[in-house]
């Protein structure tokens, strides 16, 4: 069966602190690489689940091979066949009434012919599950919470190198939904599964959801503990800027960026003033651990709230280490 690819279009909009960070340079590219993981927090469920939702399609070849039988040769086939023919035709009579290719679309009879498979072993009909949920096929409800079980169940069963994709962003939109609906804590345990399978996407929403105190106990501690694994590396934009700064970049930073813009979204002036004290006093930790970027953002934080003795003194740090951002 050829391979199915699957398309996910999310827009996202940037938090108003952002607007702070000058374009071009790496601070700024690093503010825009994390406001997706502080954004998703407060994404609208109806607006999420429009810009995502695409039409989906089989193949040429796929509805060929559908219609060398009739639905009854298929029934047939299930009665009578050897069991690897039969799930191929559970599979086949599921894909067929899930698209309406030789038989009447009924998206209900589709899911239950391709589970029957499914519960056999057949990978690519635990796929065909996952991207009828994921994708909202039909009359079926967008739910990428529960494609995620179906894509685990695909991997677990799919024991070649064909039709392979990537687990961790299938985790990644899981957790997403599980947020857009508020369900905080479910998106923490999704994080945090796709993380202990070594998947590093997750370390920048683990550490906002912990900054907030989101589906788990405020806890910033922890979130330090989550800002140290993230990958580095995806916070640049290009290799240049990675090479020079990124052994640079703390985790302080990268945890106090998340913080501010927690910090924005609350709207509680004590509570948001008190945060973004915090993540002032974050910055200055990235600040003595000579963190170029860190003090960059630091200077511009402490001239929003006209601290400009302490705002010249870490400019100078990020001036001297060549931070772009920096030079006059």
């Amino acid at each position: 069966m050829k391979r199915i690819l699957t398309v996910i279009l999310v827009s996202l909009t940037l938090q108003s602190y952002a607007a702070v960070m000058p374009y071009g340079s790496v601070a700024r590219q690093i503010q825009d690489s994390l406001n997706r993981s502080t954004w998703i927090l407060n994404w609208n469920e109806g607006v999420w689940i429009d810009l995502i939702k695409i039409p989906y399609d089989i193949s040429e070849e796929i509805k060929a091979k559908l219609l060398s039988k009739t639905t009854a040769e298929w029934l047939d086939v299930v009665s009578n066949g050897s069991e690897a023919e039969q799930q191929e035709a559970n599979s086949a009579l599921g894909v067929s009434y899930l698209f309406g290719v030789g038989a009447k679309q009924s998206e209900e009879m589709g899911l239950l012919y391709l589970q029957v498979a499914a519960d056999k072993g057949r990978a690519n009909s635990a796929q065909y599950i996952a991207l009828a949920y994921g994708g909202g096929i039909g009359k079926i409800t967008e739910d990428y919470v529960e494609a995620l079980k179906w894509y685990k169940l695909a991997d677990k069963l799919n024991t070649t190198s064909e039709n392979k994709f990537d687990l961790g962003a299938m985790y990644l939109r899981a957790a997403e939904q599980a947020t857009v609906r508020k369900d905080y804590k479910q998106a923490a345990d999704i994080h945090k599964e796709s993380l202990a399978l070594g998947h590093k996407q997750p370390a920048p929403y683990l550490t906002a959801l912990y900054a907030a105190g989101l589906g788990v106990n405020e806890d910033m501690d922890k979130a330090l503990e989550y800002a140290k694994q993230v990958d580095i590396k995806t916070l640049f934009n290009n290799d240049d800027d990675y090479k020079k700064f990124g052994d640079k970049l703390s985790p302080e930073t990268i945890l106090a960026l998340i913080k501010m813009n927690i910090s924005g979204l609350n709207n509680n002036i004590f509570k948001r003033s008190d945060e973004y004290h915090q993540a002032r006093l974050i910055l200055d930790e990235a600040v003595h651990k000579n963190d170029p970027i860190g003090a960059y953002i630091a200077h511009k934080a402490a001239y929003q709230t006209k601290d400009f003795s302490y705002a010249a003194r870490v400019m100078d740090i990020a001036a001297e280490a060549g931070l772009p951002a920096a030079q006059f």
